[in-house]
């Protein structure tokens, strides 16, 4: 397999360049849709989703004896509305459980050897898992700080421009719910 180092003209931007020969393109195919491969994408999936269905806020709010997220203030499962029910300390505490349940997956199916396609899907099972979460009767946040997690693993310079608008959104209007969007 030959690789390229150097950076390409715009002459050369415009042509198709072969990078590696067909033989190793086929290698690679056939090990990416190996059984071993569907199996680990399918186990990363479900563990996504299940990590995903844990309600940081819930189960903060219930050790701490807080209101229960879902009943009180704004009624979302998430960190913001934790901070305006239980302080500082268990919105920072929510914030990252919730981020790092949509990073854990993405960096394991990295580590797996998963394509970043698959990688992507399995970041979307983890913000469902945050969505419809199986444990609390399929409801639960916004998905905000798990889809963020998400992005992290998947791309940090694209979560970091997602953080510092979701930052200067807040800045200007105040409103939580209008920088997530």
């Amino acid at each position: 397999m030959t690789v390229s180092t150097s950076r390409p003209s715009m002459k050369t931007l415009s042509k198709p360049t072969l990078h590696c020969t067909t033989r190793a393109r086929c290698a690679v195919r056939i090990r990416a849709s190996s059984p071993g491969m569907v199996s680990m994408f399918w186990l990363l999936a479900t563990f996504a989703y299940l990590l995903g269905s844990l309600s940081f806020a819930i189960l903060l709010s219930r050790l701490s004896g807080s209101p229960d997220p879902r009943a009180s203030g704004s009624g979302n499962a998430g960190a913001t509305n934790m901070l305006r029910l239980a302080g500082k300390k268990l919105a920072i505490l929510t914030l990252l459980g919730d981020l790092c349940k949509g990073l854990i997956p993405v960096v394991l199916a990295g580590a797996s050897g998963l394509a970043p396609s698959q990688q992507g899907w399995i970041g979307v099972c983890a913000v469902l898992g945050h969505l419809f979460p199986l444990y609390f009767r399929f409801r639960g946040g916004k998905g905000v700080a798990t889809a963020a997690g998400v992005l992290l693993g998947l791309y940090p310079p694209a979560a970091a421009l997602a953080i510092a608008a979701w930052l200067l959104t807040l800045y200007l209007t105040r409103t939580s719910s209008l920088a997530a969007l």
